[in-house]
């Protein structure tokens, strides 16, 4: 297979892939392979563009056992992968007796599969394989469900995780074009069954989509539009934290209150959201009728505590502190000597290679003025009590050991077998998503979304 065999499909691809970014001088690039049309359409050009720069891809199967006929069709996906001579990597997921929202629990479960093998295995992006076809019909979920600008711009083209990036360089491709693209190069695939199962509210809208009861076209302009102004409101937004947020390495932060209630309404809405995301360990932000209440809330004012989102915001004279909540945090973990954990959607925690296991869990209150006396705090106030009990600490069988947000462990104190003792190697404050948002990319231009047949070059770089 050869870039003149696929003429404009693979040109448009090259050109896709450039407006992703930047790769390493031999790209190595993971693809999520289901055995369906996108995936292998997605995984044949982006072989094809890997080879040219001297990279290799490799593909990526999550097995969910939702299907009966799945472990077939994995190893049909693993016949043609052999054949392209791609290297093929199956994931299981255990879903551990989960019953009820099967389908989004598999889409979590499968982007975490593919992001913990890229850590591994050290690759710095997945390929995903959503079409427009796919946009226009996560745009019309979400207005359906009075998603606002962030939500109607769509699906990003770059996705920053924790270890990798996610990429999407078929967001200008139609399922159709991608087809005659397999087509000609003789390549079957898989037809998944629930994408005609019409339980589903995706495939209701892509029934719509197809029927032209409404048109893709406007659709995608108006998703365009909105991605747009998102990243218009992104900057403002980003301006507004900056100047008015003080984000602390323990996991709480305050807001100026002043130039917070100054600033216009929708983007009230974007610090409050940002601030609860990051503050909470959530992968969402609460939803639009809570926020807007706890704006008009600030705005007047309030004496007692309030809370939204996993966290508790008091409101103190010239600003707001936002806490981690204390309540449904984790529940004691068993560590061992190496191990890393993503704790509590907030910190990511890494333990030394010496000494036997410990037990990770949140700080106990009983402890906490006590550590507030050993490292010599000036006060104990409600703020202190507020997020002390929120941190990670680490407890051995003799009892409080370590926690290194506070700068604090037994072995800088008085313990005199301190080195033989499992202990915290490093302990970030790295929320699911940071306080400056997630980062959101358009496609090329509005002209490349709906047209099929636009020539482009081919772009090495």
């Amino acid at each position: 297979m050869t870039p003149s065999g696929h003429g404009t499909t693979y040109a448009k691809f090259c050109r896709s892939m450039a407006n992703c970014g930047c790769f390493e001088k031999f790209p190595i690039v993971a693809v999520a392979v289901s055995g369906g049309s996108d995936s292998m359409a997605l995984t044949l050009l982006a072989n094809e563009w890997a080879k040219s720069f001297g990279g290799r891809v490799i593909a990526l199967t999550v097995d969910h056992g939702l299907r009966k006929d799945s472990k077939l069709e994995i190893k049909l996906v693993e016949k043609w992968m052999d054949a392209l001579k791609i290297k093929h990597c199956k994931l299981k997921w255990d879903r551990g007796g989960k019953t009820s929202a099967i389908q989004q629990e598999a889409r979590v479960a499968r982007y975490n599969l593919m992001e913990k093998w890229c850590s591994k295995y050290s690759v710095l992006h997945l390929l995903l394989g959503h079409t427009k076809g796919d946009q226009a019909e996560t745009f019309m979920m979400r207005r359906a469900k009075g998603s606002l600008v962030n939500g109607l711009a769509g699906m990003s083209v770059i996705v920053d995780r924790i270890h990798c990036q996610f990429l999407r360089p078929l967001l200008s491709f139609s399922r159709s074009e991608l087809r005659v693209f397999l087509k000609s190069q003789l390549q079957p695939w898989i037809d998944d069954p629930s994408n005609h199962d019409l339980q589903f509210e995706r495939v209701r809208w892509r029934q719509i989509i197809t029927q032209k009861i409404v048109s893709e076209k406007r659709i995608l302009d108006e998703c365009y539009n909105f991605g747009e102004k998102r990243l218009q409101l992104k900057r403002e937004t980003s301006k507004a934290i900056a100047l008015l947020v003080s984000l602390k390495p323990q996991g709480f932060c305050n807001l100026d209150k002043l130039g917070f209630n100054s600033l216009r309404v929708d983007l009230k809405f974007q610090v409050l959201a940002k601030i609860l995301i990051t503050i909470g360990g959530l992968c969402y932000a609460p939803s639009t009728i809570k926020i807007e209440n706890m704006i008009i809330a600030m705005g007047l004012g309030f004496k007692k505590s309030k809370t939204l989102g996993r966290c508790l915001i008091y409101d103190s004279n010239d600003r707001y502190f936002f806490f981690r909540e204390q309540r449904n945090l984790p529940d004691p973990l068993k560590v061992n000597s190496g191990q890393s954990v993503f704790w509590d959607g907030r910190f990511l925690l890494k333990f030394s290679y010496i000494g036997d296991s410990g037990i990770l869990r949140p700080l106990a209150r009983k402890d906490s003025l006590i550590i507030i006396k050993q490292i010599k705090s000036s006060k104990i106030d409600r703020m202190s009590l507020s997020y002390l009990p929120t941190l990670p600490a680490l407890y051995t069988s003799e009892g409080l050991y370590s926690i290194p947000e506070l700068g604090f462990s037994n072995a800088l104190w008085d313990s005199g077998n301190a080195e033989s003792k499992i202990d915290f190697l490093a302990a970030i404050f790295r929320p699911k998503n940071s306080l400056s948002g997630p980062g959101f990319k358009l496609i090329n231009g509005k002209n490349e979304l709906n047209n099929n047949d636009i020539e482009v070059p081919v772009k090495h770089f």
